[in-house]
């Protein structure tokens, strides 16, 4: 039998040839080599890949390959190529026929003869080029991404399922007032506030079976037992059967313009409530006057005054935002027309006292007072005279904790005083109306060397009830 009708070697040559079309054939750049570095077999897929046909690389070193500067790195991939113990995949930089840089992974494979001796080495190297730029792209997305979720002003939290914290920028740290290493341990229902928390989870449940986004207002509860309002655009992030697995939430911190809103609602009742009692006070203050005015022309002017003086102080407690009005302006405003010209002449006012707020409410009745008082002496008392002059002072004593004003009118140098017959419209609000009004005390002496009114009223709001 001759060689040719062996079997088992026509099937060993056949396998071979395939083998090598195999190699020759193959998209991969297929390197032969020898131990030294030296190439030996360059296949078509090695002059795709690189650019360099066989005839110009066989019998030149790997070493070619590495691009200009980077010859430091050629023992280190000589090694790669050639140790047994080495690890057969490497990553390096070679340069194609063209000049330009490609990165290239190599998986190296080792031939040894019956001794376990190293005899040549075959190098499949495969251009990671695109790899590569894409993980610098992924990289560089990576790092937009976190800037974004760093610097953004916007609170970012995401969440499993569960509630439990997965992600948080530090904005969202900011708003609800924990470090991100603490909510990694919690759940969002942990922070939401305990009087909120059953409506919240139902509303979230019931809008997740109907959205994949939605939008809610959830009041959080940091750690100094302040409380935050937030409003969350809130994304579901769901898995192939579209059951939700994450929720991603947008947040922004709007508790300054919840306090806005309800200072806004606060502003209306209380302007509802001051139209109401003006238009009271107006309609008071007409009656009285109608039924004390001997004539129409006398009705209209102290109608008039009456309205004015409520209208001076109305725009001292309209300048300072219905806070308040400061007792001194209230009196000065009153009392300026009374006021000498002369420089050089005595004052016919006096003020003294210390700087006192009043309440829109206190101020309103004791700017009506002051305008009663200062009516009455310009008609019959000391500023009805060039010589009469008259001295407003006031205290703020605390009495059982509670802080009052005495306020004293005293006029001097007028005419001598005799008690009236009848009591007017004006000694009605003084004495009857501030202690309805303002739960206080009013008194009017009547003394042949001029008036002298006493008002003790209470400052606080509670008092004044």
């Amino acid at each position: 039998m001759s060689p040719n009708d062996d079997p088992e070697r026509t099937v060993t040559a056949a396998d071979c040839a395939r083998l090598a079309a195999v190699v020759e054939w193959s998209r991969d750049a297929i390197i032969g080599y020898a131990l030294d570095g030296t190439i030996t077999g360059w296949n078509r897929g090695a002059e795709r890949v690189l650019g360099y046909p066989a005839d110009a690389m066989i019998g030149k070193s790997l070493a070619t390959l590495l691009p200009a500067g980077a010859e430091d790195q050629w023992p280190a991939l000589l090694t790669a190529c050639t140790h047994p113990d080495a690890d057969l995949r490497h990553e390096t930089t070679w340069k194609r026929q063209d000049g330009q840089a490609i990165a290239i992974d190599l998986s190296c494979t080792i031939l040894e003869d019956a001794a376990r001796r190293a005899k040549f080495g075959t190098v499949i190297a495969r251009d990671i080029s695109d790899r590569r730029a894409m993980e610098r792209a992924l990289r560089q997305s990576e790092m937009r991404l976190t800037a974004i979720l760093e610097q953004t002003s916007m609170g970012l939290a995401q969440t499993d399922f569960t509630g439990r914290f997965e992600l948080v920028n530090p904005r969202f740290c900011a708003i609800v007032g924990r470090p991100a290493r603490e909510l990694y341990r919690m759940r969002v229902q942990d922070i939401i506030h305990p009087d909120d928390l059953h409506h919240i989870l139902a509303m979230v449940r019931r809008l997740l079976v109907e959205h994949a986004h939605f939008d809610i207002e959830v009041r959080f509860l940091r750690p100094d037992g302040s409380a935050v309002w937030t409003t969350h655009s809130v994304t579901a992030m769901l898995d192939s059967d579209r059951h939700p697995q994450h929720l991603i939430s947008a947040v922004l911190d709007i508790t300054q313009q919840k306090l806005a809103m309800q200072h806004v609602e606060l502003m209306l009742d209380e302007l509802n409530h001051r139209v109401k009692n003006t238009l009271a006070t107006v309609q008071a203050i007409a009656t009285q006057t109608l039924a004390k005015a001997p004539d129409l022309e006398s009705f209209r002017v102290a109608f008039h005054a009456r309205l004015m003086a409520l209208s001076k102080t109305h725009n001292l407690l309209a300048a300072d935002a219905w806070t308040g009005a400061r007792l001194r302006d209230i009196v000065a405003g009153e009392l300026e027309p009374f006021q000498r010209d002369e420089p050089d002449a005595d004052p016919r006012v006096r003020i003294r006292g210390e700087e006192v707020l009043l309440s829109p409410k206190l101020a309103l009745a004791l700017s009506m007072a002051v305008h009663e008082l200062a009516t009455n002496a310009s008609k019959y008392g000391a500023l009805s005279g060039p010589t009469g002059c008259v001295e407003v002072g006031w205290q703020v004593p605390t009495e059982d904790g509670h802080a009052h004003l005495r306020l004293q009118w005293t006029e001097r140098g007028g005419p001598p005083v005799d008690t009236p017959v009848r009591r007017g419209f004006g000694t009605r609000l003084i004495t009857e109306g501030l202690a309805f009004e303002l739960n206080g005390e009013a008194t009017i002496d009547y003394a042949k060397s001029g008036v002298v009114c006493v008002i003790d009223v209470p400052l606080s709001e509670e008092g004044a009830t």
